[in-house]
């Protein structure tokens, strides 16, 4: 297939061939966003490509431009790490080492995004630590009823009384051991503010006794 003309009209004419935005920037040598951007650029949708397992694998690479991590957006496809990561590398979408650095390419799409996770055992107990508290139950009073540590009610006391919900919530949900990605889907917040404001609760943690995190598994 030969055509001519600019590199906008090549890539439209190699979309209307059928081609996938994925499949354009390939060809074009770009990365991949390239062809989505350009689409855009003239108000065209880019083909959806659905893998054989039938997730959205252009909603999929969006979500891990955004998070960036395999685990969080299996969380999101109800898929697991492995089927995310083989999926993403079929589709082109580069992804890093587990444990890797984040990848410093510039994505058009990748803005935040808020997804409902499924809760963990700790925040359907924060739940509850709250109601109680809202009920005038004491700190005493909670520990008994849900056999939780004073550490843990004094954690959802604090984020429940903050000034500053965003930054309590973050804080709180960091002491839980969520990783910035799950912390940045569950809130709807860009992976590199949360980053940000992780690192500064850790300083702060360094700075002042006492115990640092909360038991993940829990």
């Amino acid at each position: 297939m030969t055509v001519c003309g600019s590199l906008d009209d090549v890539i439209i004419a190699l979309h209307n061939a059928g081609l996938t935005a994925s499949q354009i920037s390939q060809v074009l040598g770009k990365k991949w966003g390239f062809a989505i951007e350009r689409l855009g650029a003239a108000g065209i949708q880019g083909r959806t490509r659905v893998g054989v397992t039938g997730l959205d694998l252009a909603e999929m690479a969006r979500a891990y431009q955004t998070v960036q991590s395999g685990r969080v957006v299996g969380e999101i496809f109800h898929a697991s790490r492995d089927t995310v990561i083989t999926r993403l590398k079929e589709y082109g979408q580069p992804v890093r080492s587990r444990g890797g650095k984040q990848l410093t390419t510039d994505y058009p799409d990748a803005s935040p995004i808020r997804v409902a996770l499924t809760p963990r055992p700790w925040e359907r107990r924060h739940q509850q630590i709250v109601q109680r508290l809202l009920q005038g139950h004491s700190a005493q009073q909670i520990m008994n009823e849900l056999a939780v540590s004073a550490y843990e009610v004094d954690q959802s006391i604090r984020a429940q009384r903050s000034r500053d919900p965003v930054v309590a919530e973050i804080a709180l949900r960091a002491a839980h051991g969520e990783s910035v990605s799950r912390i940045a889907v569950m809130m709807g917040i860009r992976v590199d503010r949360v980053a940000v404001q992780v690192a500064k609760i850790r300083k702060g943690q360094k700075a002042s006794p006492g115990p640092r995190e909360l038991c993940a598994s829990r």
